[in-house]
């Protein structure tokens, strides 16, 4: 099943500030829904946004201490 890019990006900050190694949030949407990102990359949400991410995708969470280290 693949989850709505709109889906994902409604649970990132919208900051596009690109820490995550992405252009925007929306690209960084779409990296996930095509399981080509690890969901601990969004430095603004931190804990909680990798959580939201690990839950809705099915993914098993990361560490947040990994977070800009990409």
């Amino acid at each position: 099943m693949t989850i709505p890019i709109q889906s994902i990006s409604r649970l990132l900050p919208q900051t596009q500030c690109r820490e995550c190694g992405y252009e925007g949030c929306l690209p960084y949407a779409r990296a996930l829904s095509a399981g080509e990102a690890s969901v601990n990359l969004c430095a603004p949400g931190g804990e909680t946004v990798m959580k939201d991410l690990a839950d809705l995708l099915g993914k098993i969470e990361e560490h947040t201490s990994e977070l800009q280290s990409r």
